[in-house]
């Protein structure tokens, strides 16, 4: 008995010391500090409770000492300068934010800076101690900074806009082995990368150093007073958003060394004229986007080309195509992938004065040519046509194809087509709608704010059909869907998957001042109501409806919505509103419905239907 309790005693004394070696996580208050203990046993700040707008932050809360100011710690405060203690290894995520610093002195020991740390504050200079190795995107950005040094320490920063705008100039430590200024420039010294070209040097005219072997992401990004740019040999990239935004660039010489531009690479730029090299191999998503070009040669190396790299350029008349390139070929003026049979992008081949426009006077047939089989992302994105007829053979229209094409009232689709891709004719002027047998899946919001839309026709081959697909579509009065379709069927004029019982679609024109749901369905589908505001003031979810999906009613701002007990799941989402004061829902007395509301903060009532 003696030798077993002695081992008890052994044992709980071995439990003790064990546990007395973990460390034990806490949250709790120091005075007007609030802190968190960390898993190797200091402290975090993670808020301030006080007054004073100069605070000092302590060295130790309680026995715990003081390492690291959490993420949030002290955004959108009121204090105007802050000391840290030798000892802050860490600044949080928007630790500052939006403050009214004017004055911070960062600690030596400091080893990170976290995203937008400082953001939006009123800096006017700050010294980087030596023991600093990582500073996050936005960490400093809208502030006053001019100058800035990079200390012998630094490795990584998280982008482009660590400073601001307003940075003048960049030193870095003749120590440091991962960054080096050259006439002014940032560069990342390990890959030989331009990295940034600061805003605040003011240059018109840039001729890159050689050495460089690419240009990075944003490096130039929404420079204003570029004008001129050269670009020497041995760079090979260009990159994602480098010159976006740079609104004077008109001029830019490309190397024979370079092989890829990435997406959105001269968004936004007064470019008209540009020599792609014979070296070109890669043409990213959008890359000269919305720009002035007027007239491209593809080279015969360019063997990929994303998204229509040709968005929304109004300007341009005529692309080309090296007779030497054996995969882009020109069919009709239109820009086609033969490897894949995908039209890519299509100029605006007429002159046209928008002014003049009117559906009176001007109409643009447009004709896919023969032999494409995939319509493009983006590749007719806001251009004026009226008649669209698209050839046998086709089999997909995808994301946006022809968004945006407000005049657009007439569409021929071929029996060939099989699917047709998410906002692919969304915002344009279609008065009606006869999808062909062959077609199995509409994508979200794919015929969406074609307000003159009447009738829809649905093939029975038909197999999904997004919630969204004729979204504000407010003038569609009739539906009609083959009843060889096994899934859909318009019931009580409204498109329910009937294998899963699901409310797809209600016409707007069915929604009067009350509406009830038919009696059939179990679940109100994705966005269906979204929206709701005036008309119907009221909305009958009858029983046998166990599931509302995401979104279902929101923005349904001053509805009255009737929920039944039969309710069973309730997205967290279904009412969303942002503020707007949601729907009043009237539930019955202890159902689902009923607790869902009161958790989650909804206005609801015991009042029958």
């Amino acid at each position: 008995m003696t030798r077993m309790l002695t081992k008890a005693v052994s044992l709980f004394l071995l439990l003790t010391m064990l546990f007395e070696c973990i460390p034990v996580l806490a949250e709790g208050t120091f005075g007007e500090w609030q802190y968190h203990v960390l898993e190797d046993g200091t402290a975090e700040i993670t808020g301030y409770m006080g007054t004073e707008t100069e605070i000092v932050i302590p060295a130790f809360v309680k026995s715990y000492a003081v390492t690291a100011i959490g993420d949030r710690a002290f955004r959108m405060s009121n204090i105007t300068s802050v000391t840290f203690p030798e000892g802050i290894k860490s600044i949080g995520d928007y630790a500052f934010l939006l403050c009214n610093i004017t004055s911070v002195t960062l600690p030596d020991g400091l080893e990170t800076i976290g995203f937008n740390a400082f953001n939006a504050c009123k800096l006017d200079a700050v010294e980087l101690p030596e023991t600093l190795i990582s500073i996050g995107q936005g960490a400093f950005a809208n502030n006053n900074l001019t100058e800035i040094t990079l200390p012998g320490s630094l490795v990584n920063l998280g982008g482009t806009n660590c400073f601001g705008r307003n940075i003048a100039k960049i030193s870095v430590s003749p120590e440091n082995p991962y960054w080096e200024v050259i006439d002014g420039l940032l560069y990342h010294k390990e890959d030989a990368c331009l990295f940034l070209c600061p805003d605040g040097l003011g240059l018109t005219e840039c001729a890159i150093s050689d050495g460089t072997l690419a240009i990075g992401e944003n490096a130039f990004r929404g420079n204003k007073t570029l004008t001129s740019v050269i670009i020497p040999e041995g760079v090979t990239t260009i990159g994602t958003f480098a010159f976006y935004g740079c609104g004077s660039l008109t001029n830019v010489i490309l190397p024979n060394s370079l092989t890829e531009i990435e997406k959105n690479a001269f968004v936004g730029t007064s470019i008209q004229t540009i020599a792609l090299p014979d070296s070109l191999v890669r043409l990213g998503d959008t890359a000269f986007g919305n720009s002035d070009l007027t007239d491209i040669t593809l080279p015969a190396s360019l063997a990929e080309v994303g998204v229509n790299p040709f968005i929304r350029c109004d300007r341009l008349r005529q692309i080309n195509v090296a007779d030497e390139n054996t995969r882009l070929k020109i069919l009709n003026g239109m820009l086609i992938d033969t490897s894949d049979g995908r039209l890519i992008s299509s100029p605006l081949d007429q002159e046209v004065e928008w002014d003049e426009m009117s559906d009176e006077e001007y109409s643009l047939v447009c004709e896919i040519p023969e032999g494409t089989l995939v319509i493009g992302a983006y590749a007719f994105d806001k251009m004026w046509i009226t008649d669209l007829i698209i050839p046998e053979g086709v089999t997909d229209i995808e994301e946006s194809a022809f968004a945006d094409c407000y005049s657009l009232s007439e569409v021929t689709f071929p029996s060939s087509l099989r699917t047709i891709g998410e906002d692919s004719f969304s915002c344009c002027g279609l008065t009606s709608l006869a999808l062909q047998e062959g077609v199995v899946h509409v994508g979200q919001g794919a015929f969406s704010g074609n307000g003159d839309m009447e009738s829809v026709t649905l093939p029975a081959s038909l197999l999904e059909i997004d919630a969204t697909a004729f979204e504000y579509c407010d003038e569609i009065a009739e539906i009609i869907i083959s009843p060889d379709n096994p899934y859909f069927a318009v019931i009580e004029e409204t498109i329910i998957n009937t294998v899963e019982g699901r409310l797809v679609y209600v016409p707007w024109a069915l929604r009067t001042d009350r509406y009830t749901v038919p009696g059939n369905v179990t679940s109100i589908g994705f966005e269906v109501f979204l929206g709701q505001c005036d008309s119907p003031c009221e909305i009958v979810v009858p029983e046998g409806v166990t599931t509302l999906e995401e979104r279902s009613f929101a923005y349904c701002t001053d509805v009255n919505i009737w929920l039944p007990a039969s309710l069973t799941s309730i997205a967290k989402d279904a009412f969303y509103d942002q503020g707007g004061g949601g729907p009043l829902l009237h539930v019955v007395p202890g159902s689902y419905a009923e607790t869902f509301c009161r958790e989650n903060g909804l206005r609801y009532d015991n009042e029958p239907v």
